[in-house]
């Protein structure tokens, strides 16, 4: 396993953005807003994210998936870290995360 930890900015508001444009495969993930954002940061797993169809992050919570819990074809199960995107509702809001991706 390898992790990767970073942090987004969303630049401008109403800004779409994707985490890791690679297509290594993400066993478990995990997210988090930053305390001292002024609007909302949501995910979702497509390019269409926005405030009606993604998961509102929060600092006081963590949204972590875990795919390698399940089984696909007799292997822990994953997903691509290009997957995830990122909509903001307010210029220079962070979102950080955690990527376990697969060797």
């Amino acid at each position: 396993m390898r992790v990767v930890i970073g942090s987004l900015n969303v630049s401008s508001t109403s800004a779409v953005a994707q985490i890791l444009n690679t297509t290594d495969r993400v066993a478990e993930v995990q997210f988090k807003a930053r305390k001292g954002n002024v609007g909302m940061v949501y995910v979702a797993d497509d390019s269409t994210v926005s405030a009606t169809n993604g998961w509102e992050t929060d600092s006081a919570d963590t949204l972590t998936l875990t795919f390698s819990n399940y089984i696909n074809s007799g292997r822990p199960a994953t997903v691509a870290a290009n997957t995830f995107w990122v909509f903001g509702t307010d210029a220079n809001d962070d979102l950080d995360y955690v990527l376990m991706l697969e060797t």
